[in-house]
């Protein structure tokens, strides 16, 4: 009789994990998987801004060489183009972006977001301020391996 109480509690025990913490967990890493993303969306973004002001306002200074080695840090790469395709700034890694998706980013001038191999990488156009097209490019890539691991997929 005892064995069967046991059993019986054993198996409410692994059908409450099934019906609630396997969801649960399931739901936490979706929601950590956006959070990685939009963090690294407002990092580039940010990182265009500064640029911005640099590039657009020809402001000298440090803040875009500190920027990007706080994000370099961080084990981010980043680099930002010119409207010609130079390099202006970023860390000694140049982020893994194949060289058509840069130039369709350059040519276009949108957002775009792209994840290769262990890599999250985002494209971003620095706009002008007097809105007339997109006056450099950032590429900012950061690896995916933290947030795997937290995911359990490593």
């Amino acid at each position: 009789m005892a064995r069967r109480i046991v059993l019986a509690v054993l198996a409410l025990i692994a059908l409450l994990l099934g019906v609630v913490a396997v969801p649960l967990g399931l739901i936490t890493t979706s929601q950590d998987r956006r959070d990685f993303r939009d963090e690294t969306v407002v990092s580039a973004r940010t990182v265009a801004n500064v640029a911005e002001e640099k590039l657009d306002d020809h402001r000298s200074g440090p803040a875009l060489d500190r920027l990007v080695g706080m994000l370099s840090n961080r084990q981010y790469r980043v680099t930002v183009y010119d409207a010609a395709g130079n390099q202006i700034a970023g860390s000694a890694a140049v982020p893994p972006l194949p060289a058509a998706q840069l130039e369709q980013a350059r040519k276009h001038g949108r957002e775009t977001v792209h994840e290769a191999d262990d890599w999250f990488i985002v494209t971003v156009p620095v706009r002008r301020d007097a809105g007339s097209g997109s006056a450099a490019t950032v590429v900012l890539a950061r690896p995916t391996s933290d947030v795997d691991r937290e995911a359990g997929v490593l």
